[in-house]
């Protein structure tokens, strides 16, 4: 068997806080937080005993021989001095006859045990959210259960006729059917086997359940959408469509058929590519992610024609699923796909220099990609004035080659 020799690095292990050095009779301890302990073993007589490197902000600030003692750095005693004298005072650091010892392993034994107990509390904490998500869903739905007999009589319907009700807690669908806020915003969206397609129906003034006017119920409309989904935007058919009165935009439902609940979708149609955009809404039973909320959300997004052309484009780079980023407004220059035309048009606005044009096509060329966006033309333009000075980069000479 080979003699050890030399040093070699084992683990680094980030720690919470730690006694650097302990206290004694007369002194305080040293105390850190936040620290890295990179674990060595050094060669001693043709065996490897255990050191220690003690790290904060990445700077080395002591080190711990096999044996326990304590070496720190005149640069982190200097630091302490400075922060509080009288601190630095009482921990002894100067006194020759001061032993600066601490418990290396007895310090990784108490972060294994913190850690340990914070996974525990962060699984508890976890458990505990999901235990209150389910416990809000079926308290909304016992009272939703609750609600169904009225709302069957205020809308003169036969006894369990409507099935799956479920409220809707959107804002944005507040906002856009003025006729759904008059009851102080409770509506509900359920399935009447007596009417054979969805209905939804607010609370007025006087508390009386009413059908909404703005809300045309369910068609049987077939069709694919684009469906922005948590992890990205995929091709999906609808069938069961609600349009709004004076407006191309519209809900699409459907009961799930695993839980029993209704899934309802804003719609956004597009003049161009005559398809719809569809995103979840926010009811008692989903709720979507913010991304998908401002996407759909036509305060914040106008029209979807951008969106939906970009989607095109990344399909037939080869993108089935793009993610929201790639097509949001403001990722815009990271994501979208420029046309030959519109990388032509986005060199000549960045750059004068007809050298520079030149050299940033040959770059846009050699990389063979389907996908340019204008961050990569601007980044190539970018680069290439940094590296050679737009002056000098024009007065090269073009070489002749023969």
């Amino acid at each position: 068997m080979a003699k050890a020799n030399g040093i070699r690095k084992v683990k680094e292990v980030a720690l919470d806080e730690m006694e650097l050095v302990c206290s004694t009779e007369k002194y305080n301890a040293l105390g850190e937080k936040d620290i890295t302990v990179v674990i060595l073993q050094i060669a001693s007589d043709g065996e490897y005993r255990t050191a220690y490197q003690i790290c904060k902000d990445d700077e080395v600030i002591a080190t711990i021989n096999p044996s326990g003692k304590v070496n720190l750095r005149n640069e982190y005693k200097g630091q302490l001095k400075l922060i509080d004298e009288q601190y630095y005072k009482s921990l002894g650091l100067d006194d020759s006859e001061r032993l600066l010892k601490t418990d290396v392993e007895l310090e990784l034994a108490k972060q294994h045990v913190r850690t340990q107990n914070n996974k525990a509390k962060s699984k508890e904490k976890l458990n505990n959210e999901k235990e209150e998500q389910v416990e809000d869903k079926e308290k909304a739905k016992e009272q939703t259960d609750k609600n169904v007999k009225k709302i069957e009589n205020d809308l003169d319907l036969p006894e369990d006729d409507l099935v799956a009700c479920t409220e809707i807690r959107d804002a944005r669908f507040y906002r856009d059917i003025p006729e759904a806020r008059e009851g102080y915003g409770f509506t509900v969206i359920a399935y009447s086997k007596s009417e054979q397609g969805y209905i939804t129906a607010s609370r007025d003034l006087n508390g009386k359940m009413k059908k909404l006017q703005t809300i045309i119920p369910s068609v049987n409309k077939s069709g694919a959408t684009k469906q922005i989904g948590k992890e990205g935007v995929s091709e999906k058919s609808i069938q069961n469509v609600m349009n709004v009165k004076g407006s191309n935009d519209a809900y699409s439902v459907r009961i799930d058929s695993l839980s029993s609940e209704i899934k309802m979708q804003e719609l956004r149609y597009d003049d161009n590519s005559r398809q719809y955009m569809a995103a979840e809404m926010y009811t008692v039973t989903q709720r979507p992610t913010q991304k998908q909320a401002d996407l759909i959300d036509k305060g914040k997004n106008k029209e979807v024609s951008d969106e939906m052309e970009m989607i095109a484009q990344y399909k037939e780079a080869g993108y089935n699923v793009p993610s929201i980023e790639m097509i949001s407004e403001n990722t815009r220059d990271k994501f979208e796909i420029l046309s030959p035309e519109e990388i032509e048009e986005q060199i000549n606005e960045q750059t004068d220099s007809e050298a520079v044009k030149r050299e940033v096509r040959k770059a846009l060329l050699k990389q063979n990609q389907k996908i340019i966006t204008r961050e990569i033309v601007n980044n190539e333009i970018d680069e290439l004035e940094e590296e050679y000075g737009e002056k000098t980069l024009a007065d090269r000479p073009i070489k002749n080659h023969h």
